[in-house]
């Protein structure tokens, strides 16, 4: 019970020390992101256009490099973010060379509202922030009206790997999307929300979603020519549906704004009376202007 108590308070002790970045008051020049997810948030804040396709190995997106590379390269703040939560150490270890560090929640689209105005401040991009919050917001408010009324909710299944069995849970920051267009995750883990699964060929029978969204390309070829496959009736009714992943994946890997975008797209497959009236081309081109800086 003693080493216990001894546990819980060296945690909770540790997580304190880390700010909201929406605490942090400082104004800084070199800053740069812990995930993928922050960089790509970050990279978004400056007049920059994006590159056509987002590669892994671009490290302005990249996950982040060591501590002593931080070091040299004079970095003033990092942003900490990962969807496993696990940040606490990395925290201390940048505070031994005098590198400052808050946390930014950006599990959930809701959540970029705040964030940008947070880092926006940080890096004196208010403008160019309040401009993407109120973009975000006026999107999440038109997604709203459109699926208020659904009542024929539609179940759906993610499916990654080669095999379309590794997938994500409900409530996961993965599959958000799911939730933003009123489709039903049929993958619920409880208490394990934020982890990733893997199924066996029965059990995904058994769930039996009425959609497929896959961003594995030969899954998607295999999964109407396979056999064991089709007795899924989205294979039957041909509700498969690959996402599209330029420049960045409309779903997640990682998870990013593009949720918006990916909401607008897969509501289109799922509920094509719904979002019959949305001009899908118009809301990519609004989109890439103010996000991606595309003109």
């Amino acid at each position: 019970m003693r080493i216990v108590l001894i546990l819980v308070i060296f945690c909770f002790y540790g997580f304190a020390n880390i700010i909201n970045c929406s605490e942090y008051k400082k104004s800084v020049n070199n800053i740069i992101g812990q995930s993928p997810s922050v960089n790509i948030f970050l990279y978004s804040l400056y007049e920059t256009k994006f590159p056509e396709k987002i590669s892994k190995k671009d490290k302005r997106f990249s996950k982040i490099p060591s501590v002593e590379v931080l070091a040299k390269r004079n970095i003033e703040l990092v942003l900490l973010y990962n969807s496993q939560g696990n940040f606490e150490n990395l925290a201390q270890k940048l505070e031994k060379v005098n590198i400052d560090t808050c946390y930014l929640n950006l599990h959930s689209i809701y959540n970029y509202i705040d964030a940008y105005k947070s880092v926006g401040e940080i890096i004196r991009k208010q403008k160019r922030a309040e401009e993407i919050s109120l973009y975000i917001q006026k999107e999440l408010k038109i997604l709203k009206r459109i699926t208020k009324n659904i009542k024929d909710v539609q179940t759906i299944y993610y499916a990654k790997g080669d095999k379309g069995l590794v997938s994500s849970c409900d409530k996961s920051a993965h599959t958000e999307v799911f939730e933003l267009i009123k489709a039903k995750n049929v993958v619920k883990c409880g208490a394990l929300e934020k982890k990733r699964v893997t199924l066996s060929l029965e059990n995904l029978l058994l769930l039996n979603p009425e959609v497929i969204v896959t961003d594995n390309k030969k899954f998607y070829k295999n999964i109407f020519i396979n056999r064991k496959y089709s007795f899924l009736q989205a294979v039957k009714n041909k509700k498969v549906y690959l996402v599209p992943k330029k420049p960045l994946n409309y779903i997640d890997s990682p998870p990013s704004f593009f949720k918006i975008l990916g909401s607008y797209w897969l509501g289109k497959k799922v509920y094509k009376k719904e979002f019959e009236k949305i001009d899908f081309k118009k809301k990519k081109k609004e989109f890439e202007k103010i996000l991606l800086n595309k003109e």
